[in-house]
């Protein structure tokens, strides 16, 4: 695992969510409702357990008391794919970001990063796995390869745009020891660690009075990106089952910088 930092100023991810959202991200939970339990599983989009299956944003203080984590979400991906502005921004960023860190002058990259939200004081679960229980403390974790076939050569990237306690972080589990450890990064960070066959996750309570917002995403250099690998594996994406042959191609799931 390799932690890497980039120039906040210039790539300010948190400042675009913040004004998207018209929020401090650490406190999201204070201006927008959410449920003690959210649940997202795999890729797909998230949608609570709550009344309300699709919802739409209103702000504490309204009567509906339905969660708005679901619409959270699906505002902030509609932003990802249509804001010709972020996306000008997410290439030069793999331009001047990336590809060092990758050490290849072309590379094959996530076309847009993944959003994860962990609000403060609730359960959050990402994958149908049972916990894993270390000193005590439940764990929600899953590997990119067994969850949704994601090829070997792809290098995981984590970037909290908050700050991170020991309850809202992401967690990783150690080849040395088995041991799960916190990824205790600053806005401004990025994790490098090879999330397709290492477990990582968070915590399944978030107790921490802090939410944490990160983005996530893959690459590899394009060298390594080799599609003679792949096979027809179901692969479910948002929902739909792919073959993995047909996802995880430049033209689909990655983009060549």
């Amino acid at each position: 695992m390799e932690i890497y930092e980039y120039d906040t100023q210039k790539y300010n991810w948190r400042q675009c969510i913040e004004d998207l959202l018209n929020s401090d991200l650490e406190s999201i939970h204070e201006r927008y409702t959410f449920e003690s339990e959210e649940k997202w599983v795999g890729d797909k989009t998230p949608r609570s357990s709550a009344t309300f299956p699709e919802g739409h944003l209103v702000e504490i203080g309204s009567k509906t008391t339905k969660s708005e984590f679901s619409d959270i979400v699906d505002k902030v991906y509609k932003y990802f794919r249509e804001d010709e502005s972020f996306n000008r921004l997410w290439d030069e960023w793999s331009n001047d970001v990336m590809k060092p860190i990758l050490n290849s002058d072309v590379i094959t990259i996530q076309r847009l990063p993944s959003f994860k939200i962990v609000p403060s004081n609730s359960k959050i679960t990402y994958s149908n796995e049972d916990p894993t229980i270390q000193d005590g403390v439940e764990f929600n974790l899953h590997s990119d390869g067994a969850l949704a076939n994601h090829p070997i050569w792809e290098r995981n990237f984590w970037m909290p745009i908050t700050d991170v306690d020991e309850d809202n972080c992401m967690w990783v589990q150690s080849k040395e020891d088995s041991k799960l450890y916190p990824m205790l990064l600053k806005y401004g960070q990025i994790l490098e660690f090879e999330g397709n066959h290492m477990l990582h996750g968070t915590k399944c309570h978030n107790n921490s009075k802090k939410s944490r917002i990160s983005f996530d995403f893959r690459g590899c250099s394009y060298e390594d990106y080799d599609v003679s690998i792949l096979t027809d594996a179901p692969t479910k994406i948002a929902g739909v089952i792919y073959e993995q042959k047909d996802i995880y191609t430049v033209d689909k799931y990655y983009r060549k910088i």
